[in-house]
């Protein structure tokens, strides 16, 4: 498979979300099979290179030279580890992503009506319901108060 064609592929793959996922699990499942193949090379290597000894050493000498051997694999492993969780959550992100671009035309016609509410006159609302105005309380004055000062505080 040439550059071009593979470039083709992974476009279809990108544009369609079902394809984008099925794609990213079988990655996912292949990083997996790696993680397990890892961990069975790390305990036979593990094993092998302590089992070297050479004329000369201590006990601790062949452990001591399988470290950093050991702790390559090891760093391998988790990485590999994190690059299969990637991969779940690049999965998830996809659709929280597809999702959002679903509600965004929603969202904004909302908006836009709001906005045109807001600036309309308060008695004509642009989306064309008539404006709701509550009845008028009960007052304890006898008549309406001119100014501050002609209020009476509520029992």
């Amino acid at each position: 498979m040439t550059d071009d064609q593979r470039r083709l592929a992974m476009r279809g793959v990108a544009r369609d979300p079902a394809s984008f996922a099925a794609y990213l699990a079988d990655m996912q499942q292949h990083l997996r099979g790696l993680h397990g193949s890892l961990e069975l090379l790390l305990e036979e290597t593990r094993a092998e290179l302590r089992a070297t000894h050479i004329e000369g050493d201590r006990r601790y000498h062949a452990p001591l030279r399988a470290l950093p051997v050991e702790r390559r694999l090891k760093a391998a492993i988790k990485d590999l580890e994190s690059a299969a969780s990637a991969v779940e959550r690049a999965v998830y992100r996809r659709h929280a992503h597809d999702d959002l671009v679903n509600s965004l035309p929603g969202q904004r016609a909302l908006k836009a009506l709001n906005k045109a509410n807001k600036k309309a006159p308060k008695n004509q609302p642009v989306n064309g319901n008539t404006p709701q105005v509550p009845p008028a309380a009960n007052s304890s004055y006898s008549e309406q108060p001119q100014n501050i000062f002609d209020m009476k505080r509520p029992a």
